[in-house]
């Protein structure tokens, strides 16, 4: 629960003071009396409560994902419509929504739900939440922002305001424990503004604390009871311990689970073309319902700010179940009712794509060749190495250097690697505006092991691509990973297949563990989550 203070009257005019705004009628606070009481603030303020969840988690879990929207009251969207809102603070509370109406809402005692942070926005009329793709090299871009390692959930403005203000608003909290005593509030005349206020969004950063069999929240003054812990873990435990050791976050960027198979918590949707022969024309694992299947819809990969147009219905020309197609402005996302024969994938004769990261790269793939397109500065080494995260994945690379001379390699782990006999063919190579582009054909089926092989399977292909400071290769400048989405080109339906998450306990993968004194990883395989 968040109650939101809002300044009386706050339509007035306002100021711009470095993103932020001044409420040009109120009163400025004398020189040293900044108040942390409501009850004192010049002018008075209002307040609405929103309520957001249900969230629901095991012991040890960690919660970090966007809740579903809420609305905001129907008297409040009507009373700034067209006008502007000014936030002067917030307030939060976790809560259980009992039965017993007499009680009401009744707080989450902090050693069983740990708030480590949260992220919460409000959108106005001209703005809608949205999967924007980032760089992960990005500086600007926070750590506590970053809950997928490609994507931000965000306020996107689609309308501008014609009084020239905020069309969204981000209120966020990184106090961990102490989240719902801090005071979180402007001194006076500082305040967030948004135009139009419609709709409350948040994602939390919960870890669950709650040793169920010992700690009864529903007492007048639980007492906290530590849950279990590893065996290596330093907390206090026992009748005398008052923390948790799970109460800082659980995470690390210095070990990975990888999966095989799927997310070890959540099931996963792919975008699919098969070959059409035999019997490998449809998904292992359907999406059941239409309203699975347009939520997956939306969240698929490579679609970037693009909309989502739904429909269903019983189709004898299409692939039973969820299939979507992409015509580079909007999905559309169709839940076939009917049992057909049809395949996902005929009749699709090439893909295409673009991403854009530290390397610009397009790829159009048919079943006998790649055309691959990079795009770069003009006078310093730039490349992208196919189907990989890392270097430790010692990936087939293409390196164009400040000359505009093409190379092909097989990287080395954090090396040069191995120079590779040429296979490529120069199809155009110029630069303009500042950017050299460098348009490449080669055979779809690489000429060995060495080389990347296409395939009109691959929907999604991950690849690592950096810039150097010189024209011939060398350590990099800046370097990340990306990913490409292809489509068919142009425009047909592929399936959209589910990959249901393991079981818990059950997932099977390696922990890849990585030290940041040697910036070399090792992985320890056969592992069960």
């Amino acid at each position: 629960m968040k109650r939101v203070l809002l300044v009386a009257g706050s339509s007035a005019a306002f100021e711009n003071m470095n993103g932020e705004y001044l409420i040009t009628p109120t009163p400025k606070a004398p020189a040293g009396t900044f108040s942390t009481k409501w009850s004192e603030y010049p002018g008075g303020v209002e307040s609405f409560d929103v309520y957001a969840g249900p969230i629901t988690t095991r012991y040890s879990q960690v919660w970090w994902h966007p809740l579903p929207e809420v609305r905001l009251p129907d008297a409040l969207v009507a009373r700034f419509a067209g006008k502007a809102m000014a936030i002067v603070g917030y307030e939060v509370d976790q809560v259980r929504r009992t039965s017993n109406t007499s009680a009401g809402d009744v707080s989450v005692p902090i050693s069983c739900s740990y708030n480590h942070h949260h992220d919460a926005y409000f959108t106005g009329a001209g703005s809608a939440m949205q999967k924007v793709r980032y760089d992960p090299a990005d500086p600007s871009v926070g750590p506590m922002e970053r809950r997928d390692p490609d994507f931000l959930w965000k306020p996107v403005e689609h309308t501008p305001s014609p009084n020239g203000l905020p069309t969204s608003a981000h209120l966020a909290a990184g106090n961990g424990g102490e989240y719902r005593k801090s005071y979180h509030g402007f001194a006076a005349p500082v305040a967030y503004v948004i135009e139009s206020p419609v709709s409350y969004h948040v994602s939390p950063m919960q870890i669950d604390t709650w040793n169920r069999d010992a700690m009864n929240v529903s007492a007048a003054a639980p007492k906290f009871a530590a849950g279990p812990l590893p065996r290596t873990s330093l907390a206090p435990t026992g009748p005398d311990a008052v923390y948790s050791g799970l109460l800082e976050c659980p995470m690390t960027d210095r070990v990975q689970k990888i999966v095989k198979g799927g997310d070890s918590f959540n099931s996963t949707f792919t975008p699919t073309l098969f070959q059409c022969a035999g019997n490998v024309t449809r998904c292992a694992t359907t999406i059941a319902s239409a309203e699975a299947c347009f939520a997956a819809a939306a969240r698929v990969d490579g679609i970037g700010k693009a909309a989502v147009v739904t429909s269903q219905g019983a189709s004898d020309a299409t692939a039973s179940g969820c299939t979507i197609s992409f015509n580079g402005t909007a999905v559309h996302a169709f839940f076939n009712t009917k049992e057909t024969a049809q395949c996902c994938g005929a009749g699709v004769a090439s893909l295409a794509g673009e991403a854009q990261s530290l390397v610009g790269f397009g790829l159009t793939v048919t079943n006998t060749t790649a055309q691959l397109t990079l795009t770069g500065p003009p006078d310093v080494w730039f490349g992208v190495g196919l189907f990989a995260t890392t270097m430790d994945d010692l990936p087939y690379a293409i390196i164009v250097d400040g000359a505009g001379a093409v190379s092909e390699r097989r990287m080395g782990n954090h090396a040069a690697g191995t120079l590779l006999p040429p296979t490529i063919s120069v199809v155009s190579n110029a630069v303009s505006a500042g950017k050299r582009t460098v348009v490449l054909s080669r055979p779809a089926q690489g000429a060995s092991s060495q080389y990347a092989s296409f395939s009109m399977q691959d929907l999604e292909i991950p690849f690592i691509n950096a810039l150097g400071s010189t024209s011939e290769l060398s350590v990099h400048l800046n370097k990340t990973a990306a990913a490409i989405t292809l489509w068919p080109n142009p425009a047909a339906s592929v399936c959209l297949c589910e990959t249901p998450a393991a079981a818990f306990g059950q997932a099977i993968g390696d922990i890849k563990v990585s030290s940041r004194v040697c910036a070399r990883a090792r992985t320890v395989s056969k592992i069960t989550f």
